[in-house]
């Protein structure tokens, strides 16, 4: 069985069109079977490809240093696909943005939002974001470390009802909400603690979302904003920008400058004055931004609440989605696109930063504040 997204079929790639290339600002990692076949390969072409592949730990990629791989061309397209055709390419970028995970019990099919089309196609399907389910037989295999079945449909049963009570709320109480939903995933971890079990969390079945609640000083932070502007600034510094981004996504780097030169010279006071100004300007000349926000809450945790399956962390994920929210509202507040391509390409390009680096994501983790 596979569940797939709405608008999965209606992707088509830009091609050299694309403002966003996915040979750019990226490591590509390279499966084994295109390793085998570029180190066989003959000529000049093969000399190219041996010369491209860079070893990293357990992978093979091109593009080591993430900032334009060798076959791209100046047209834009994929040279070593106009060469050989597209079966020749990696695994990675044959599917991209192709989301295709198969959890042995069903398997579920997305879009990557670090992909402007696939970006768009989200923003044009904002009413319709839930999986649908067919009767298909996933092609690929079980990737899962993990053979919990009973586990895996709790937290699946978990993760539905967390986006159904997020249909339920009004754009207004989003922000609440989120809080609500970082102190439940705590709550959750707790109960695995209280329980004794080591291997594998509680049922989150156990805890109920509608029992957590904000205290007063809680509910007066969620009014304003999810992260102060000393932790926001802290997770800039920390985590999400770096120099080399000029060159890997030159739009990120922009707005991130764009945050240094409002909020640098400015005491912590009001730096949150100036945060929480930032974020209602925008809600007046933009009405529908926390409708966005949480749309795009619902697509992230659809498409990436299971890695609870993986690794048993609900506090991470959750509070990396507060994250995410956090930031790319700060970015619309930054950057301030102005149509639905602009605001496609930019949340592409958060994306691909944000959440496709792991290294990234590790170190936004070690200095998230935690309380």
């Amino acid at each position: 069985m596979i569940d797939r997204i709405s608008f999965f079929d209606e992707f088509e790639c830009l091609k050299g069109d694309c403002p966003v290339a996915c040979c750019h600002g990226w490591k590509v990692p390279i499966d084994p079977e295109s390793v085998l076949r570029y180190r066989k390969e003959k000529g000049k072409l093969g000399l190219k490809l041996r010369l491209a592949m860079k070893k990293e730990g357990e992978f093979s990629v091109f593009n080591p240093l993430a900032f334009r791989c060798r076959f791209y061309t100046k047209d834009g397209l994929c040279g070593l696909q106009m060469q050989k055709g597209e079966s020749y390419i990696p695994g990675i970028c044959r599917r991209f943005p192709r989301r295709m995970k198969n959890y042995g019990y069903f398997a579920e099919e997305s879009l990557e939002l670090a992909c402007p089309m696939a970006a768009g196609l989200f923003l044009r399907h904002r009413d319709n974001l839930l999986y649908h389910e067919t009767d298909e037989i996933p092609s690929y295999p079980d990737t899962s470390e993990n053979d919990d079945r009973d586990y895996l449909f709790s937290a699946r049963k978990c993760r539905n009802q967390l986006i159904a009570r997020l249909q339920q709320i009004s754009p207004i109480e989003l922000f609440p909400f989120i809080r609500r939903m970082q102190k439940y995933a705590k709550a959750i971890e707790i109960a695995c603690v209280n329980d004794g079990i080591l291997e594998k969390p509680a049922d989150p079945g156990s805890v109920n979302f509608d029992e957590i609640v904000l205290t007063e000083e809680e509910s007066h932070k969620a009014a304003r904003f999810l992260f102060s502007a000393l932790d926001t600034d802290q997770l800039m510094c920390h985590g999400i920008y770096h120099v080399a981004l000029k060159r890997r996504l030159p739009l990120f780097y922009q707005i991130c400058l764009r945050y240094f030169e409002q909020f640098d010279e400015l005491t912590i006071e009001d730096a949150d004055s100036h945060l929480e100004e930032l974020f209602q300007k925008y809600r007046a000349a933009h009405p529908d931004i926390d409708a966005l926000l949480r749309d795009y809450l619902i697509y992230y945790l659809q498409n990436h609440f299971l890695q609870v399956y993986e690794d048993y962390s609900y506090l991470r994920m959750l509070s990396l989605a507060t994250l995410h929210v956090h930031f790319l509202f700060l970015f619309f507040c930054l950057y301030e696109p102005t149509d639905e391509n602009d605001i496609a390409v930019m949340i592409a390009t958060y994306e691909r930063h944000m959440h496709h680096n792991d290294d990234v994501l590790e170190e936004l983790w070690k200095v998230m504040p935690k309380s």
